[in-house]
């Protein structure tokens, strides 16, 4: 189930209250909350082949859910899921 908000310190809030497993923002927001809160957050996973790069941030010792989101990413991967997206939505890269 995805939740959206405006804010990203609710979704933070919600990580630490266990609303939701994982929060999906930009990666310099990510590391930003894990670098204040390193003994709290790790960072799952970071895209970093756009410009626009995005990180995921779970409660630190949720091996699974970082190990299922990883094989994931990958699956979607060498399916050609983000190639074909990041076209259709973004346009040809160089």
């Amino acid at each position: 189930t995805v939740v959206g908000s405006e804010k990203v310190i609710t979704c933070f809030t919600q990580l630490d209250n266990g609303e939701v497993d994982c929060v999906l923002c930009d990666s310099i927001v990510s590391d930003g909350y894990i670098g204040k809160e390193p003994d709290k957050y790790v960072k799952a996973y970071q895209d970093e082949s756009a410009p626009e790069q995005f990180g995921v941030a779970i409660k630190k010792g949720n091996k699974t859910l970082q190990d299922a989101i990883n094989k994931a990413i990958k699956e979607l991967k060498d399916e050609g899921f983000f190639d074909k997206n990041y076209e259709k939505w973004l346009g040809k890269g160089e």
